[in-house]
């Protein structure tokens, strides 16, 4: 890999010529060496440390793709659908229980709303878990070692850009700005929502 003519290869784990798997980042090689066969004069717990850490990857790889920023902005934006939907404005006046006898009709529009809500929340979760096994399987394609679990977008596309981000700043420098604005649309979302629960609530008694 020291011919200057050659093509540069990809990040990964390429033989070193002691018998061992060694990291090459793209540019040199790092400290980073695979489990070797026994014998082969590295202290075999000294590789099974190296093996825990993360090796860094090239700086310019586009750790955030599409994938990624789905993730961060399609779940807010279903929410915020749901919350423009005529039944959510009925179930906040139901549940402050200021629901007009001349509306009590609507009771089953309702239950409706519920049962959408619920569908869409499974597709919702289905969704980003989908989305987050994609990312996933682009930051394994950059080479980066162990990423964050994709099955954690079940818990939410914050929980899982969140974890994704303390992975990435141990192998490259990353602003985060997917977990960021996922952060700041979920903030907005949280406000907006309360301040028409309120406005919902408050309404009858201003009247």
């Amino acid at each position: 890999m020291s011919d200057p003519n050659a093509s540069v290869p990809l990040p990964g784990w390429y033989p070193d010529g002691t018998g061992a798997q060694r990291w090459w980042d793209g540019r040199a090689w790092t400290v980073y060496v695979a489990a070797p066969a026994v014998g082969q004069g590295i202290p075999r717990g000294a590789a099974t440390a190296q093996l825990g850490d993360r090796p860094r990857i090239d700086e310019r790889a586009p750790v955030d793709s599409v994938w990624t920023w789905a993730l961060a902005v399609l779940p807010i934006l279903v929410s915020a659908a749901m919350m423009l939907h005529p039944g959510f404005r009925m179930l906040l006046t139901l549940s402050s229980g200021n629901l007009p006898q001349s509306q009590l009709g609507g009771l089953f529009d309702v239950l409706w709303f519920v049962l959408l809500q619920a569908a869409i929340g499974l597709l919702s979760l289905a969704g980003q878990a989908f989305l987050a096994s994609r990312d996933h399987a682009h930051l394994r394609e950059l080479g980066v070692v162990r990423p964050f679990p994709w099955a954690a977008a079940l818990l939410g596309s914050l929980v899982y850009l969140i974890g994704r981000h303390v992975v990435l700043r141990k192998v490259t420098p990353t602003a985060g700005l997917p977990m960021w604005v996922c952060a700041g649309l979920t903030a907005l979302f949280l406000v907006v929502a309360l301040v028409v629960s309120f406005g919902v609530a408050l309404g009858p008694l201003s009247s």
